[in-house]
């Protein structure tokens, strides 16, 4: 939505105009915008097509009145509003016209389904029938307009940066004219960046200058930096967002759902994942299988809902990683809709910044997206098989992308700029789903991590817990396909399942309130946790983690003396000797050891040990470099 489709159409139908006029005999150009479902319906679309005939040809309305007083006589339904009767006088017309005809149909999408497929049919019979009519639609991209229109030629506005700056630089220097030069230019550089291939984002904003009659160059700076959302636009998606719901709670539902787990995706989805992730959302509690949630996804249903408010898609790939939202305006529209509503449910006392308004509800978006992923990964399939067959574990002791047979060409030159997937173009790939895992495990194993991390709401940690419980193979499949982003045999790095729990997990990627809450109630005795579970996320944490975290834990009234003793003195110490783990930020953690009490003893404890005065001199020197 918003890229420019009417524009387009309308400068097609002026240019078809103009270049007829030489023309003899001169076609003729009959135009209609479908711009609501009424103006769209059928009826309305075949009497305003006809209307525009009889209008430019003259000669043409004899007959038509001879066939509307026949049609009269015979009975039957009202000619006006007989569709079949209409279609068929205006077929035969064309089909009888004088000279070439251009038919030209804007948005075609805000016709009702019945009326949509009517005239698809009806304009494909017409376009092969009538060899002088040439037929032009526009619509978005919609899969059932797609179907009916195959075979024919098309073409896709995709947002491009050249077209956004000559559109922006037109419009500025149309409607804003009065503007100094080098304001105009600023105006244009600001909002070509930001439009993402977004007509209609461009011409609201512009509109917007000029209700509030802003000419200093710092003050359009300001607007254009903090108003994304002008209140016309939001209006407009109000009223898209009830057109295609209808009113329907579960329409009202779905919708939502798709747009904000878009919204805060990692990387565009494919058309499966995100219709799996709507599956999942709405699903209820007796749904524990993939199998089961398998029967309540429908990718068709969920597009059809969206299909305003995401960049154009191919309908014929349904796994590639292509939806996503069509600008930075939806995700704005949504977050303001998500602030609208809670100020409504907390009363006229409810007061929070902007700043803190846009991340908060970037926050939910995350929650909704975590509790998706994590619900997904709890199906009984994910902990019930492997991911991978023995067959394909073999196969990953093989070279990858190597010919065998051949010669080598060469050393590998190392290539800075080579991406993780051209690295791995020709390498052996694997599907999750001919595993049963169903086509979301790869977006909720990779990113539900991240999600955890962006979330600030509490969440059930018993979910969390089971999730990552010690030894288990549900946490093992995920750990795999996390390291596996593409499906691709070897991994990317290593993430070994076996040195982690639930503590682990939490302490490198949870939000500070779940792992204080983890800290609190954690349960030493539980088969969920590694045996040694404290010193394993200690050991975690010094290689990957916040060390804040670590000094948190050591202090910790219930699992501190697990750290107070001499085999984490000396786990500190391998780490930091080791060359990978260097360059962390070991300030705290030093701090720790040789200004805190309980560290103090610890040091007193080893200094007459062998491993104890290597530790200690180890220590020392780096805390007198320091002090240099």
């Amino acid at each position: 939505m918003g890229s420019g489709k009417t524009m387009t159409m309308s400068y097609l139908a002026d240019e078809l105009r103009q270049t007829s006029k030489s023309q003899i005999p001169q076609p003729k150009v009959i135009t209609h915008y479908c711009q609501d479902s009424k103006s769209g319906h059928q009826t309305f679309v075949l009497s305003a097509l006809i209307f525009s005939l009889l209008k430019q040809l003259p000669g043409l309305k004899k007959g038509f009145c001879q066939w509307y007083l026949e049609s009269e006589r015979t009975g039957g339904p009202y000619p006006a509003s007989d569709n079949r009767r209409l279609r068929a006088f205006l077929q035969e017309t064309l089909e009888n016209v004088d000279r070439p005809l251009y038919i030209v149909v804007d948005g075609m999408d805000e016709c009702d389904p019945r009326s949509q497929g009517d005239l698809l049919e009806w304009f494909v019979r017409v376009s092969q029938t009538c060899s002088r009519v040439s037929i032009l639609l526009s619509a978005r991209p919609e899969q059932q307009i797609h179907r009916k229109l195959e075979g024919t030629g098309s073409m896709d506005l995709k947002p491009d940066i050249e077209r956004d700056s000559e559109l922006a630089k037109h419009l500025v220097n149309q409607n804003l004219s009065d503007l100094p030069e080098d304001t105009r230019s600023l105006m244009v550089e600001g909002i070509r960046r930001s439009a993402g291939g977004s007509a209609i984002w461009l011409r609201m904003i512009i509109e917007l200058v000029q209700i509030r009659q802003v000419h200093e160059a710092s003050l359009i700076r300001r607007l254009l930096t903090q108003v994304s959302l002008p209140r016309r636009l939001s209006d407009l998606y109000e009223t898209i967002v009830e057109n295609m719901t209808k009113g329907d709670p579960e329409n009202y539902r779905d919708i939502f759902t798709a747009l904000r787990f878009l919204a805060i995706a990692r990387r565009p989805l494919s058309i499966l994942e995100l219709a799996w992730a709507v599956a999942m959302a709405a699903s209820p509690a007796q749904v524990v299988s993939v199998e089961a949630l398998s029967a309540e996804v429908d990718p068709q249903r969920v597009i059809h809902l969206i299909h305003p408010f995401i960049a154009m898609i191919e309908f014929d790939d349904v796994r590639k990683r292509q939806v996503k939202l069509a600008h930075q305006s939806v995700m704005e529209f949504l977050r303001a809709r998500d602030s609208s509503d809670e100020r409504t449910a907390a009363g006229p006392t409810f007061n929070i910044s902007q700043h803190g308004s846009v991340h908060h509800q970037a926050d939910r978006m995350h929650d909704l997206a975590l509790d998706i992923c994590i619900r997904y990964l709890s199906l009984a399939e994910i902990g019930q098989r492997e991911l991978f067959t023995s067959t394909q574990i073999a196969i990953d002791e093989l070279p990858q992308a190597t010919d065998l047979f051949g010669d080598p060409a060469g050393p590998v030159e190392y290539d800075g700029k080579c991406t993780w997937e051209e690295w791995e173009e020709d390498m052996i790939r694997y599907d999750p789903t001919e595993r049963g895992f169903g086509d979301l495990f790869v977006y909720a194993s990779c990113y539900w991590l991240e999600h955890l991390t962006l979330s600030k709401s509490p969440y059930d940690l018993a979910n969390v817990e089971e999730l990552c419980r010690a030894g288990s193979l549900r946490m093992s499949n995920w750990m795999q396909q996390h390291c596996r982003p593409d499906c691709v045999m070897k991994p990317r790095f290593e993430f070994d399942s076996t040195l982690y729990d639930p503590l682990g997990i939490v302490a490198l990627y949870g939000p500070d309130p779940m792992f204080r809450t983890m800290l609190s109630q954690l349960r030493l005795d539980s088969d969920l946790y590694l045996e040694d579970t404290v010193l394993a996320a200690a050991d975690q944490i010094l290689q990957w983690g916040e060390p804040d975290r670590l000094v948190q834990m050591f202090h910790d009234d219930r699992l501190g003396f697990q750290l107070q003793t001499p085999t984490f003195i000396y786990m500190v110490a391998e780490r930091w000797s080791d060359s990978r783990f260097r360059s962390r930020n070991w300030e705290p953690i030093f701090d720790l050891l040789s200004t805190d009490e309980k560290a103090r003893e610890l040091w007193e404890g080893v200094e007459s040990t062998r491993c104890g005065e290597f530790v200690q001199r180890l220590f020392y020197r780096l805390i007198s470099d320091e002090d240099q």
